[in-house]
C-alpha cells in the first residue's frame, strides 16, 4: 500500500510539474490537460470534458490520470497504430469478418462484413473509447468458455449503432454489437479470432 501511495504521489507531482507542457482544455469547473491532442479523437476529448467524475484529467500517451494521480486508466495498446487486424468468427446464426485499425489511442477504424443466411451486410466507420475510468468490460470466449477483459469502442457515445469490443489482454479476440436493421447482440455474436 505504501508503494501505491508513493506512486500516486509521484504521478500527481509529475503531472502538476509538467502541466505547462500540456494543452489545457476547460469546461465549467473541469480541466483537461493533454500532452498531444493528436493521440486522441476530438469526440473522445469532448466526452471526457463532459464527465463530472473528476475536476481534473491528464492524458499523456496511453495513460489517463484522474485528479492528479488518485486514479488512472491505461489505453489498450495491443493493436499497433495504422496496421489492419483481421478477426473472423462464425456460429449457426452468422459469419463475421472484422478489420480493425488503430488510428490513435482512443479511436479505431472498423470494417465489418456480416453474413446471415444469404444476406451480406457491411458496416464501416470509426469508433471511440479504449479506456474506461470505471473499469474494463469482460466477455466470454464462446469456444473455450473463458472470460477475458476487453476495451469497448463505440461509433457514437449516446446512441451507438456499432460497438467493437477487443480483448485488452492479448488483443487476439473481439466481439461486435450492432443496433441497426440487422441486430447483433453480445450473446448472439460469435467470438471473433485474430487471423495472423
Amino acid at each position: 500500500m505504501k508503494i501505491l501511495t508513493i506512486l500516486f504521489f509521484l504521478i500527481g507531482f509529475t503531472t502538476t510539474a509538467q502541466n505547462d507542457q500540456f494543452v489545457k482544455m476547460s469546461r465549467d469547473s473541469l480541466t483537461l490537460f493533454v500532452k498531444d491532442t493528436s493521440d486522441y479523437s476530438k469526440e473522445y476529448l469532448e466526452e471526457l470534458l463532459n464527465w463530472d467524475l473528476s475536476k481534473t484529467y491528464t492524458l499523456n500517451r496511453d495513460t489517463l490520470i484522474v485528479n492528479g494521480g488518485f486514479g488512472y486508466g491505461l489505453f489498450d495498446t495491443g493493436l499497433k497504430k495504422d496496421r489492419p487486424y483481421i478477426f473472423k468468427g462464425a456460429n449457426d446464426l452468422m459469419t463475421i469478418n472484422l478489420v480493425a485499425t488503430r488510428v490513435n489511442f482512443s479511436t479505431i477504424e472498423y470494417q465489418i462484413e456480416l453474413k446471415k443466411g444469404s444476406e451480406l451486410n457491411t458496416f464501416n466507420g470509426k469508433a471511440h473509447g479504449g479506456v474506461s475510468i470505471l473499469g474494463s468490460e469482460s466477455d466470454t470466449d464462446d469456444k473455450t468458455g473463458e472470460s477475458y477483459f476487453c476495451s469497448e469502442y463505440s461509433s457514437n457515445w449516446k446512441h451507438s449503432k456499432v460497438i467493437v469490443r477487443i480483448d485488452s489482454e492479448e488483443s487476439n479476440k473481439a466481439t461486435i454489437i450492432i443496433h441497426d436493421n440487422i441486430h447483433v447482440t453480445l450473446e448472439s455474436c460469435p467470438t471473433l479470432v485474430l487471423k495472423e
